[in-house]
């Protein structure tokens, strides 16, 4: 397992490993969502809506360190 040296020590492995397994799941479920939403006119443009958006917030939190 990649992931298996960041295991904390008071960690129980198999509800790790079950976290890690489900929320690779959704994130998948979320990127076929995402991308069913470009088959309209207005899922496009709230796609790039949401794209703008996460690009300013990565500019701010980059900005914000310093």
């Amino acid at each position: 397992m990649p992931h298996g040296s960041e295991l904390p020590g008071a960690a129980a492995p198999q509800a790790y490993a079950a976290g890690f397994v489900i929320s690779t799941g959704l994130l998948h479920l979320a990127g076929i969502a995402f991308g069913t939403l470009e088959k309209s006119a207005y899922g496009a443009l709230a796609l790039r809506g949401l794209g703008g958006l996460i690009a300013l917030i990565g500019g701010w939190l980059l900005i914000s360190q310093y």
